[in-house]
């Protein structure tokens, strides 16, 4: 899955998520936790890939035993706390709403197995070992034209939510800007 709609699909979990939990639209935490979690395993593994050819492009944070241990970790943080806590479930569900893409993933494309979510039991050929490999992934085909649309869904969405994260950021660089 394109990593923006890793992104696109944890705002649209969040948000609907949010919705009908809260009876509210996210707040900024919650959407600032969203995306971290859902490009977190990539933020991690495609650069370790990149940077060495023995380890594969999902190992280390694609791996359920990785994930369980930062989700417990996470909820441990969030438990606690009202404010927190919808923040480490943000978190987590964009952790593993990124796992389900690339599960499937690997029934549309067929990228190899499903191995990755058993790492290091289990060592997955990796489908990413060169920048080149990464552009491939963006060759126009079905499943990249209905990514686009989930994406597009997504960024509707969050516009209709009023953008949230957005005035956190331009609150930050304009304090930034003024020191």
């Amino acid at each position: 899955m394109l990593i923006w709609t890793h992104v696109a699909v944890g705002y649209l979990l969040i948000s609907l998520g949010s919705r009908y939990w809260l009876g509210e639209k996210p707040s900024s935490p919650p959407t600032f936790a969203v995306a971290l979690g859902t490009l977190f395993p990539d933020l991690v593994d495609k650069p370790l890939a990149l940077a060495t050819s023995s380890i594969p492009g999902r190992s280390l944070t694609h791996s359920v035993f990785t994930t369980a241990s930062v989700l417990v970790l996470v909820w441990m943080w969030g438990r606690d706390h009202p404010t927190r806590r919808i923040v480490a479930i943000a978190g987590g569900v964009g952790y593993l709403s990124h796992l389900g893409g690339d599960v499937v993933d690997y029934f549309v494309l067929d990228h190899g197995t499903l191995r990755f979510l058993l790492w290091p039991v289990l060592s997955p050929e990796s489908h990413i070992q060169t920048v080149s490999d990464l552009l491939q992934l963006l060759n126009p085909t079905p499943y990249v034209a209905v990514q686009t649309v989930i994406t597009v869904l997504a960024v509707a969405l969050w516009m209709r939510d009023g953008m949230p994260g957005v005035s956190v950021v331009r609150s930050h660089l304009s304090q930034r800007r003024s020191l």
